[in-house]
């Protein structure tokens, strides 16, 4: 028969990867012959820990930064320029937050 320890650890990591299971990313689809596919925004993440969220910032992180910056600046207006700072103030809390 398991231990209350064990069962407590068992809980904790079924409930770790149910909330792993459900997590959701959501990016928007640029307009035809844009030079990235999605829209300048930032991802929306539903669910998930802390590592997949930080995946998933870093990901469109890195395909905003690879459009060159001419063509950046055109991506950019005074809509998504607010949540491109929270983003990236969350990429940096996050980070911290899983360093060891």
């Amino acid at each position: 028969m398991p231990s209350h320890n064990d069962r407590l650890l068992q809980r904790l990591t079924d409930h770790i990867e149910q909330r792993r299971s459900n997590f959701r990313v959501v990016r928007f689809r640029s307009k035809p012959g844009s030079p990235i596919p999605h829209t300048a925004d930032p991802p929306i993440t539903f669910g998930g820990g802390p590592q997949e969220r930080l995946e998933a910032l870093e990901e469109w992180f890195s395909e905003l930064m690879a459009v060159p910056e001419e063509q950046r600046v055109k991506l950019l207006n005074p809509v998504n320029v607010p949540r491109i700072t929270a983003a990236v103030g969350e990429m940096e809390r996050l980070r911290k937050e899983l360093a060891p």
